[in-house]
């Protein structure tokens, strides 16, 4: 802010100068040509130059008429850059528009005019997939334009970021437990672009914060329904693999058999596989103690614990063989078939000892067809 005693001390400086003060438009163009030669911006700054007829201040007249030359040749440049634009987005349209579509011109005038406006080359061909979304959609014109006006305020490492969250968020992910942890390696970033991008889709309304639970240290994020309806209008299935973002998808296998103590004969990783596979189930056998979460998720898992109970009158160690739908070692059991640890492992040498193991392994094959057709049935697979 100028206060009186600055401008007194501005005037009693050019007097000690012998200078002239200039007048306060000429000051502020000084200061204005000064920023277009370091400015992307030159033809704003230039075009509001020469209007204000200062081409016949002293000192100044050079270097516009300089300015003025190179400005012939920046409007070449950019007239250049604009035709191969529209050329690349309209190529675009007629090798990627299906015949049902109906683009509306308002819309077609309205996504052009965001890709003339917009520097990254990399959008356009999102505009080209947004505009031809949009002629198949049923969007109201509010929507329309509220789409195509995100699309072009998002820079493109915005929206590559928001799909990124989005697979994150719905696809599990090689390399991490849970997708909240898939999620969390991505967002707890404290990167400033990283951070920027989260508070641009949280503005937008693409995301916000779940504050769900407990409080915790890191947010998580919630993906609000403009979030899908975005990720619909720019990418098609191809660009939603988790290969786009350098990533796998985990294995899955029908049944995960946890391997935690040996078996008689280890009929329980021989007979029990055998017995599933041999009824079209794809199943993996891993030790309860792996990292098999990282990599593998399957509907099924099939592991052991043990226990004492009293039978026939005697405190007896009992092993638990247990069907659940989770990893977590929490979860409820949906099947549980329960033996003598001493049939289990073998340590009984009795005759039907084999014989009531094979037995309880059976009980436990059927648990798991039973579980694995409800499953089936219930997600929609033939």
């Amino acid at each position: 802010m100028t206060t009186p005693d600055s401008k007194a001390n501005e005037n009693h400086s050019d007097e000690v100068t012998g200078m002239t003060t200039p007048p306060s438009r000429i000051r502020r163009i000084r200061n204005e040509l000064s920023d277009v030669l370091n400015d992307t911006g030159v033809r704003k700054i230039l075009m509001k130059t020469l209007k204000s007829g200062i081409r016949q201040t002293p000192g100044l007249g050079t270097a516009l008429t300089l300015l003025e030359e190179g400005y012939q040749e920046v409007i070449a440049l950019e007239t250049k850059q604009r035709r191969a634009r529209i050329e690349q987005f309209v190529t675009g349209l007629s090798l990627s528009l299906p015949g049902q579509a109906d683009i509306s011109e308002a819309d077609f005038l309205a996504v052009l005019h965001k890709v003339l406006q917009d520097d990254e080359e990399e959008k356009i061909w999102l505009y080209v997939r947004l505009l031809i979304k949009l002629g198949n959609g049923t969007f109201d014109k509010d929507t329309r334009f509220h789409f195509i006006n995100m699309t072009y305020s998002l820079t493109f490492k915005q929206i590559k970021f928001s799909r990124e969250l989005y697979l994150r968020k719905t696809l599990e992910l090689k390399g991490y437990d849970t997708k909240e942890e898939a999620e969390l390696a991505l967002t707890d970033n404290p990167e400033g672009m990283t951070q920027r991008a989260l508070s641009v889709l949280t503005s937008w309304g693409l995301i916000r914060e779940d504050r769900t639970g407990p409080i915790r240290a890191v947010p998580r994020y919630l993906l609000n329904e403009d979030m899908h309806t975005l990720i619909d209008l720019l990418y098609d299935k191809r660009d939603l693999t988790p290969e786009e973002i350098g990533r796998e998808l985990k294995d899955r296998p029908d049944v995960i058999i946890l391997t935690s103590m040996r078996s008689d004969k280890e009929l329980f990783v021989t007979e029990l596989p055998q017995s599933l596979e041999r009824q079209g189930l794809n199943v993996d056998i891993m030790s309860g103690n792996s990292d098999h979460q990282k990599t593998k998720l399957a509907p099924l898992y099939v592991f052991l614990h043990t226990g004492e109970e009293n039978i026939h009158y005697r405190r007896q160690e009992c092993t638990y063989i247990c069907v659940r739908t989770t990893p977590d070692t929490a979860g409820d059991s949906l099947v549980t078939v329960r033996i003598l640890s001493s049939i289990f492992n073998g340590t009984d040498i009795s005759k039907t000892s084999r014989d009531t193991l094979r037995d309880k392994l059976n009980r436990v094959a059927e648990g798991v067809l039973r579980l694995h057709k409800e499953h089936v049935l219930s997600s929609g697979k033939e």
